[in-house]
């Protein structure tokens, strides 16, 4: 299970929405989206999708005994989580977000690796990892 920096990931969205502040070495982006604004479920590049509730519980784990990024599934730590939020309608309506907020984990990284910092440009997404049951399934209209 991990976070990684990639450019092109085959699990991953189109990453456009990202945040750097340079003088900290933090960048901070969606590291997956369930839903996009309209609420409608997102199917990543491989075809797949995960349930918001596998996110969070995902996203939990992650926190509690990682929180380490690293660079093309290379498992080789260049960054530390600093931030993680996982959206959930009941998050969103609690924090009197409008509707049309992406459902998903949003992530921030404090990166160590100077290497990696310079080539942030290239390195435009994140890029989640993990295992999972792959299971066949037709989307309802309320998904």
């Amino acid at each position: 299970k991990g976070i990684r920096f990639c450019a092109e990931c085959d699990n991953m969205l189109d990453a456009k929405e990202y945040k750097i502040d340079e003088d900290k070495h933090l960048i901070f982006g969606w590291a997956y989206k369930t839903h996009d604004e309209n609420g409608r479920v997102i199917i990543d590049k491989q075809g797949d999708f995960i349930r918001p509730e596998t996110l969070e519980v995902s996203a939990y784990d992650y926190v509690l005994k990682s929180r380490q990024g690293d660079v093309l599934h290379l498992q080789e730590p260049v960054a530390t989580l600093v931030e993680s939020m996982v959206f959930t309608p009941e998050k969103i309506a609690q924090m009197g977000l409008p509707e049309t907020t992406p459902r998903g984990w949003w992530v921030g990284f404090k990166v160590h690796d100077e290497t990696v910092w310079k080539a942030r440009n290239a390195l435009r997404m994140f890029s989640i990892g993990g295992r999972g049951v792959r299971k066949s399934v037709e989307l309802g209209d309320d998904e």
